[in-house]
């Protein structure tokens, strides 16, 4: 099958979309890709946080800028490490059977070399790094991953692995059966900006600061549409810290991301910090990195199990579409291989899929009276 015989893929959370995101789009356009199908997170992000902007939101800035169709990434499957997040992301792409190909964001922009790291990145492998973690506490698995690495391929691929986009491309290879993969360069830059575009952390950071707004705005589409950002998410977030005062170690050791010892951590941590960010900052450290952090207290908070975390996406849902995706859509139905709903009623035919749907629902149900309740 030629890599562009149907639509090209791309994961993403687009948090906020910006004109990186549309460069991606129109660079894959311009190679031969018919239409571009976004698997996008929805509520929650990967770094286990709270997405900036409502989803459909998000979704209608892509469509309004060069994607066809946005399929939803359902929590929790959205807030995974990067292999859990990646395999999730990758599985809708090919299970949707919208795709040929997917095109992923990559400083290095070499798949060959991306290839090869993702061959080596077997249980075995793993195995070897949790061990020298064991011989070595306070060396984390990425650094541990990057040492061994350096060992049996060489430094240049070690360094390949220490980049965010590196690190998800490897991953999206790693969970890759079917689809072509396409590695865009880079060219927002990380966590900062240059004459044309900006990273999507520096635009959250600095959208409602009056002194780097307009750096922030002129990255972002003309026709960007600013609804549903949340401004103030405090509410949310204190009841994550209140709920976690309120656990014991049996409740939080089968959840997702906590590793052996770190529910008691976790636990008398969250009595003693005044603020949710302050129990991240106690709990953050050579072994746990923030990230890992707000995922185990995310995956806390609602009760999201490890084997939950290990399952695969089901379903997903039609979030937006342009009229070509909307054809395409009802071209490929019959390729389908998971739930593509526009309606819940779709879903509700498998009882398996309508369950990770149902706790997917209740979570976003928790988080919109969080927010309504913010004057």
């Amino acid at each position: 099958m030629d890599r562009f015989d149907k639509g090209t893929g791309i994961v993403c959370e687009y948090n906020p979309f910006h004109k990186g995101h549309a460069y991606q789009i129109k660079t894959l356009k311009s190679m031969g890709a018919k239409f571009i199908v976004c698997a996008m997170s929805g509520d929650f992000v990967q770094r286990g946080e709270l997405s900036y902007q409502d989803k459909r939101v998000r979704a209608k800035n892509a469509v309004e800028n060069g994607a066809d169709i946005v399929l939803e990434i359902p929590f929790p499957f959205s807030s995974l490490g990067a292999e859990g997040f990646a395999s999730a992301g990758v599985s809708i792409l090919e299970n949707s059977g919208l795709c040929s190909s997917f095109g992923f964001g990559s400083e290095c922009a070499d798949v060959a070399k991306l290839s090869e790291i993702a061959h080596i990145l077997d249980e075995d492998f793993r195995r070897d790094a949790i061990s020298m973690q064991k011989d070595e506490p306070n060396l984390s698995y990425a650094a541990a991953r990057q040492r061994l690495l350096s060992q049996r391929l060489s430094k240049e691929y070690a360094d390949i692995i220490t980049n965010p986009n590196d690190i998800l491309g490897v991953e999206y290879i790693k969970a890759n059966k079917n689809l072509f993969p396409i590695a865009i360069k880079r060219e927002t830059p990380r966590g900062g900006y240059d004459d044309a575009f900006a990273s999507s952390s520096y635009i959250r950071q600095n959208l409602f600061d009056e002194q780097n707004k307009n750096t922030a705005l002129e990255r972002l589409p003309d026709n960007y549409c600013f609804d549903g950002i949340y401004e103030n998410t405090s509410l949310f977030y204190n009841h994550i810290l209140v709920s976690l005062m309120q656990k014991t170690p049996e409740e939080l050791s089968d959840i997702a991301e906590i590793n052996s010892g770190s529910e008691y951590s976790i636990i008398k941590n969250s009595v003693k910090a005044q603020s949710f960010e302050e129990l991240c900052r106690l709990l953050s450290s050579k072994t746990h990195t923030d990230a890992k952090v707000r995922r185990m207290l995310l995956f806390a908070f609602f009760g999201v199990t490890k084997q939950m975390a290990n399952q695969s996406p089901l379903y997903t849902e039609v979030l937006a579409t342009s009229d070509l995706g909307k054809k395409m859509l009802k071209k490929y139905r019959g390729d389908r291989k998971m739930i593509v709903a526009s309606r819940v009623a779709e879903i509700k035919k498998s009882d398996k899929a309508f369950l990770q749907y149902s706790f997917s629902r209740r979570c976003a149900e928790v988080l919109d009276k969080c927010i309504k309740l913010l004057p």
